[in-house]
């Protein structure tokens, strides 16, 4: 056996290849799922502030800012899920040296593009954010937010892509812990901000920022213990070949995020055209910015467990272990997602209550909204899992066609279709049309590829 291979059996992410699929997806996406709880609990508490601390034109700025964290996850996804899914197959495949080439060029790349955005953003700010969608009244608040934000950005883009990084080299208690010290910090200082030092909007930007960007230390963590994925002098040469591969591979995921962010501006935009005001771009923002959020983030822990399986055995061509995965991994993250949305459904007025406060015109408004606009949320949200398997297994084309389809396909067409019917209230109907539409094309295509799989597995068993 080639010292390389040494190498990479004694890599942690080596029980990939040999542990049970079940619980083996359980450990990862469970230390995710905790993880994503504990930012989730940050962004519950950051609801609660801002909609009872700063009140409704708060939760309406969120309504506009909310496309900025979308676009940080989308950075974060793209070099995240991208360099992720080399690390874990290159280390399926033995190439140690090429995973840590891969992680160190990522790292370097993502900090400085993101900084070079953050830049450009600064200077254009109130451009920017009116472009978005931000009124008059609601700008001074969306610019106290958004300068916070865009000087913390690089760090939010990097740590967040670090995340992937870690796990793809099979540490997910260190990532969990990366996510866990950031959220109880970030729910302590957001309470003191903005009830205590009275910052208002930027009193919620600074928490968010250390959130999210914290995980950035994960970066001086890997230097630490086992040599194979540190950072050398050499690498700050970046190797672009590198950077396209990454891109190639994540563009699926900065896609699917871009695609909401491209969804939520036209949202915000039909909401004045077809006579809605700053309330109903309030109710939008709670349920966009923290309700829809938060099965985003659940879906994104399921896909953070599935996707180094599947990358490393993918590498291994252990092609009945990923068709176990797919199975499996779909039908659990399904389930756990779709329940959730029912006790969302069900007890929706109290938990609009919880950010709301006593404004029962905004109560009103949001629970109207919600009942209509989430109940199938669930299910479109599984068009990302799906996406995100095909990322894990490099087919860009599938990836991209399963993250797109539930906004490009249905959801943007419908928006300015379903109004032009029903007015106002035909904006939330074409949310959950799009949903089913994008579940039912997903769907087909994991069968297709569940199928392809178990006919390469019977080839090579007659092969052998």
């Amino acid at each position: 056996m080639s010292d390389k291979n040494l190498t990479v059996e004694n890599l942690e992410a080596g029980e990939f290849g040999n542990k049970k699929i079940t619980p083996l997806f359980w450990k990862y996406s469970l230390l995710a799922l905790l993880g994503s709880i504990l930012q989730t609990c940050s962004l519950i508490a950051d609801g609660l502030f801002v909609g009872n601390g700063i009140g409704s034109i708060g939760l309406a700025t969120i309504g506009i800012i909310t496309v900025l964290w979308v676009v940080t996850a989308s950075l974060a996804g793209m070099f995240g899920v991208g360099g992720g899914t080399i690390i874990s197959t290159k280390l399926g495949e033995g190439d140690v040296e090429g995973a840590r080439k891969a992680y160190a060029t990522i790292v370097i790349f993502s900090f400085l593009f993101a900084l070079l955005i953050s830049v450009i953003a600064l200077i254009n700010i109130d451009s920017l954010l009116t472009a978005l969608g931000a009124t008059s009244e609601i700008l001074p608040h969306a610019r106290d937010y958004a300068i916070p934000f865009f000087i913390g950005f690089p760090f939010c883009v990097t740590g967040t892509g670090a995340y992937y990084y870690v796990r793809a080299a099979g540490r997910p208690k260190s990532a969990l812990v990366s996510y866990t010290v950031p959220s109880v910090i970030a729910i302590v200082l957001e309470y003191f901000l903005i009830y205590k030092a009275d910052m208002g909007m930027s009193g919620a930007s600074i928490p968010w920022v250390i959130c999210v960007g914290l995980p950035f230390l994960l970066v001086f963590h890997m230097q630490i213990g086992k040599k194979e994925l540190h950072i050398k002098m050499s690498d700050f040469k970046i190797d672009f070949s590198i950077v396209k591969d990454v891109t190639k591979i994540g563009m699926a995921a900065f896609l699917s995020q871009i695609c909401t962010v491209v969804s939520t501006i036209i949202i915000n935009h039909q909401i004045i055209v077809y006579g809605g005001s700053e309330l109903e771009i309030a109710s939008f923002g709670m349920i966009n910015g923290y309700i829809a959020y938060l099965i985003t983030l659940l879906i994104a822990a399921f896909i953070a467990g599935m996707q180094p399986i599947a990358s490393y055995n993918l590498g291994m061509k252990s092609w009945d272990r990923v068709r176990e995965l797919i199975k499996k991994s779909f039908i659990y993250s399904c389930v756990f997602v779709n329940l959730l949305l029912v006790i969302v459904v069900i007890f929706s007025r109290p938990i609009v209550e919880f950010f709301s406060g006593d404004d029962l015109a905004l109560v009103d408004s949001t629970t109207s909204i919600l009942k209509v606009f989430i109940p199938m949320y669930g299910l479109g949200s599984m068009s990302l899992f799906v996406g995100g398997y095909f990322m894990a297994a490099g087919k860009n084309i599938k990836a991209i066609v399963s993250v797109i389809s539930r906004i490009v396909f249905f959801a943007v067409p419908l928006l300015f279709i379903v109004p032009k019917i029903m007015g106002l209230s035909g904006i939330w109907f074409a949310q959950p049309v799009a949903d089913v539409l994008a579940f039912i094309l997903t769907g087909i295509l994991i069968i297709i590829e569940y199928k392809k799989l178990g006919q390469k597995d019977i080839s090579e068993r007659l092969e052998a």
